[in-house]
């Protein structure tokens, strides 16, 4: 089960990944989806993307197909750079 409380794994997720929502500046709760209090749902990207957008999706649709709202990630590959000749 995932816990948002810091703990190992938070730990090693935030050492190599950045939360797409605090890069877009977009934290939206997520849980429960009637009434979204806790933020409990997060994307989390890698130095490869840049995150050009970011949300979530609140709706009668969305809010009756789960008790979780779902995240929107738009996102691009970053170039890479090549050091070979």
């Amino acid at each position: 089960m995932w816990s948002p409380l810091p703990g190992p794994i938070l730990r090693l997720l935030r050492t190599a990944l950045r939360d797409a929502a605090v890069v877009c500046g977009t934290r939206r709760a997520t849980y429960p989806s009637a009434l979204p209090l806790l933020r409990l749902d997060r994307a989390y990207v890698d130095a490869g993307v840049e995150v050009l957008r970011c949300g979530v999706v609140s709706d009668p649709r969305t809010r009756a197909a789960s008790d979780h709202l779902p995240l929107w990630v738009d996102l691009v590959p970053r170039a890479t750079t090549s050091t070979s000749p």
